[in-house]
């Protein structure tokens, strides 16, 4: 028979790929990104994107608003707040910063990282907290 990849596997070999900055070509991007789609691993694409630089790299360079789409419709159905907050900040972040859009996604990630504090301590819950920051405090330059 033919053998499966297991997922476990091919998380390796995408975050390995991550490691060694390949993501710095747009369509190996979104290829990985719809790997970790299909693998049903949402975790794995908010990992991707804001794995070292290749988010800010990304902004801009992604002129069909390919990825932003993709974290906005993933993040608009996955189950875990915190990572709901994840992608929908990172398909704002995504977007170029005169993108009216990308405000309002920013914006749309908040409740559920309110609601996500509960669940997380330590480290995870300071992370969140300066998230959530950097959002409310990117608005006050909006207003």
């Amino acid at each position: 028979g033919k053998e499966q990849l297991d997922p476990e596997t091919l998380e390796q070999l995408l975050m390995g790929l991550a490691d060694r900055q390949f993501f710095f070509s747009l369509e190996l991007t979104k290829f990985a990104v719809k790997v970790a789609v299909s693998l049903r691993r949402d975790q794995l694409v908010a990992t991707i994107l804001y794995h070292g630089k290749v988010r800010d790299w990304l902004v801009g360079q992604d002129k069909d608003c390919f990825l932003s789409k993709l974290c906005w419709d993933i993040g608009l159905s996955c189950d875990s707040l915190q990572l709901k907050h994840s992608l929908l900040l990172l398909s704002g972040q995504l977007l170029p910063p005169s993108d009216t859009a990308g405000l309002a996604a920013r914006l749309a990630s908040v409740p559920a990282g309110l609601m996500a504090l509960k669940n997380v301590e330590g480290r995870e819950r300071k992370q969140l907290m300066r998230q959530l920051e950097q959002v409310l405090n990117g608005l006050v330059d909006h207003v």
